[in-house]
């Protein structure tokens, strides 16, 4: 076989129209020769030409086989052992088409799939990206993540793509693979007659971390999806080792099903892969106005003895093992019961609420903490069958804006019903903690909300739409827990107000008002400015220490401005300590100068102060924005009245030795006569 495909390579070269290059594809154990001719520019940048399967190409995943429409190794592009497998589908009730991918590459580290916000630029794209995970069932994970930097540490989930269902698992030969479906915002016409804009990367990881990869191991690139397109996903079949005289394409890389005692999740349109972990679950999640009809059976209980019951239509009847109102009188209940002999623990749950707005049961990443969890959030939908959907999202930050999804819980099915204002959602998942941390107690968050006119969320009202507690998943009984005390932040708040909020404008009115008590005004002023800027800048480092705290757009406005007023806070003192002396040629521009940046530096230090107080919304919020609201009106009161007083005081003196001048020249004028 080999010798054939090197009398292939011969016969092509010598071929007018094949000026590119001769490569076997290594495609599970079979070589395939792949001779591919110059590409047009837009399609093939120069030395970046890809490799393609006319056939289909198959993968085996986990315990089933992959048929998809089209192939690629990426090995000329990346200088890796890295195959992509593709199938396009335009399935009703998405708003684009469903890119149904694979991921198969010989690695340790992590591998990336990515699509760029702009063509050839990483930053601000979003990616695919599987990395070994040791801890999980199948020895890797995968999530969709947002390239917000080139720094590693800035490449974080969840990514900006419609991601309907992700799976992972690591082989004993050391490859990765993931499977993947995304709906792309591109039309299918625009993708038929264009190729996608896509990333590929791959590199390392220390521990858990994604580690920045080598130069030539991060490509931006494009992908033809013409020839892809398909009515169905891909099939999955059990797959047969083929026999050993046979030429047929196996499958890219061959592996042994991961033993795995929970349910693995399935993809929203192919069925479940076996051996493999899923970071989310699309089966039965309502996704964009496509509802799942299938309800998830509750799995038995073993910690628990009582029985709730949940009655709707669409799902009839599910018996769980317990259910709580959260908080009391709330009209948000969850219902669950506990699967402790699976590993992990298997929890079936479920929402029920009275309302027209949202619903939410979730996990906080840090207890009775919203930013960083994870929740199962229900919602209205007009266009699904059912009248709403369910996903579990992400709680990036306080706007509703960062709640995307997915989350990071590890859900298996999801649906949702809305029936006469009552508004349901059951789910599966699976839990981290042992059956002992649930019997004693798991930190939980649970919140309602309403929705826009477009069905998007709106934020809850604080505190009566949001709870914080610690549920006994064997008792159900559940505790009020208060957020912990964020010991620097507060301190931060506390300082940076006291210096740029409070001391610093009290020294512009020092200087305003109080000329005519020279020297004292410029003692005072000299002392209290110093004071407030030593203040700010205590705060400003502590501010530094707490580094990024989730709140999005606000956070990086209110960073932007911190820098700003303390770098002109320091360029004020520097600015004072070589002021121009009375009498200088340049002590008009000096001043001028002073006088401005000053004003400039108060009116940047109120703004922040209050963009502060929105975004780490202290207890009393309201109440302190009203007393400094009213510090401010009063400090800029008296600045003017005493302006007004000292420039008329100015006036008035200079009228004084005229008028006297005048009556000493009548009084000699009479004298003389």
């Amino acid at each position: 076989m080999r010798a054939l495909c090197v009398l292939l390579c011969l016969i092509s070269r010598a071929l007018p129209v094949a000026h590119g290059a001769c490569v076997f594809a290594q495609l599970g154990g079979s070589v395939t020769p792949v001779v591919h001719s110059d590409m047009p520019p837009s399609l093939s940048p120069p030395g970046r030409r890809l490799q393609q399967s006319n056939s289909t190409c198959p993968l085996t995943l986990g315990s089933s086989t992959l048929e998809f429409a089209a192939c690629r190794s990426l090995e000329p592009v990346i200088s890796s052992d890295y195959n992509l497998l593709f199938t396009v589908t335009t399935p009703a009730g998405q708003p684009g088409p469903v890119l149904h991918g694979a991921i198969d590459a010989a690695s340790t580290g992590w591998v990336g799939f990515g699509i760029p916000a702009q063509p050839g630029v990483m930053v601000g794209g979003s990616a695919i990206i599987v990395k070994a995970c040791p801890s999980c069932p199948s020895g890797a994970a995968v999530d969709s993540y947002f390239l917000a930097d080139y720094k590693s540490s800035a490449v974080r989930p969840p990514g900006k793509l419609k991601v309907l269902s992700m799976q992972a698992q690591a082989t004993p030969t050391g490859r990765l693979q993931a499977y993947f479906e995304i709906v792309l915002p591109q039309t299918a016409a625009s993708l038929r007659s264009s190729a996608l804009d896509v990333i590929y990367a791959l590199g390392e990881l220390a521990g858990e971390e994604l580690q920045a990869h080598e130069d030539s191991q991060g490509v931006p690139d494009t992908l033809s999806l013409a020839t892809a397109f398909r009515a169905q996903p891909p099939n999955a079949t059990t797959p047969t080792a083929p026999p050993s005289n046979s030429s047929a394409t196996a499958p890219v890389a061959a592996a042994s099903p991961a033993a795995s005692s929970s349910p693995t999740m399935a993809p929203a349109t192919v069925p479940p892969l076996a051996g493999m972990n899923a970071s989310r679950g699309a089966g039965g999640v309502s996704i964009e106005g496509t509802p799942s009809t299938t309800a998830p059976t509750p799995a038995p209980a073993s910690l628990a003895a009582s029985n709730c019951l949940l009655q709707t239509t669409a799902a009839k009847s599910s018996s769980y093992s317990l259910c709580e109102d959260l908080p009391a009188g709330s009209g948000l209940k969850v219902y669950w019961s506990l699967d402790t002999a699976a590993s992990p623990v298997l929890l079936s749950g479920a929402l029920e609420g009275t309302t027209d707005g949202w619903l939410g049961f979730g996990f906080p990443a840090v207890p009775g903490e919203m930013i960083g969890g994870s929740a199962i959030i229900a919602k209205p939908c007009s266009a699904c069958p059912t009248g709403a959907s369910v996903d579990s999202y992400f709680l990036g930050g306080y706007d509703p804006s960062q709640v995307r999804a997915p989350g990071r819980l590890s859900v298996a099915q999801m649906n949702a019903s809305l029936e006469s204002g009552r508004l349901f959602a059951q789910f599966t998942m699976q839990l981290p903690q042992s059956a002992e941390q649930l019997a004693s107690g798991v930190p939980i968050i649970a919140a309602q909300g309403s929705v826009s006119s477009s069905e998007n969320l709106v934020q809850h009202a604080v505190p009566s739409g949001y709870v914080a507690q610690s549920l006994n998943f064997g008792s159900g009984t559940s505790t009020q827990q208060a957020a912990p005390s964020n010991h620097y932040s507060e301190v931060h708040g506390i300082l940076m107000v006291t210096g740029f909020g409070i001391l610093i404008p009290i020294g512009v009115l020092v200087a305003r008002t109080l000329k005519p008590l020279d020297p004292l005004w410029f003692h005072l002023h000299r002392t209290i400015q110093a004071l407030g800027l030593c203040l700010g800048l205590a705060g400003f480092g502590l501010g530094l220490h707490l580094g990024d705290q989730g709140g999005g757009q606000a956070e990086y406005d209110h960073k932007a401005i911190g820098y700003a007023v303390v770098a002109g806070g320091l360029v004020q003192l520097l600015f004072g300590v070589a002021r121009a002396q009375k009498g200088s040629s340049w002590r008009l521009q000096w001043a001028w100068f002073h006088r401005l940046l000053g004003a400039s530096i108060v009116i940047l230090a109120a703004v922040n102060v209050f963009l502060g107080l929105h975004i780490g919304k202290p207890t009393g919020t309201h109440k302190f924005v009203a007393g400094y609201s009213a510090l401010l009106a009063v400090i800029l009161a008296l600045a003017v009245l005493g302006t007004a007083v000292n420039e008329y005081r100015a006036h008035t003196m200079k009228k004084r030795p005229q008028q006297f001048l005048g009556l000493s020249q009548h009084a000699s004028g009479s004298s003389a006569s």
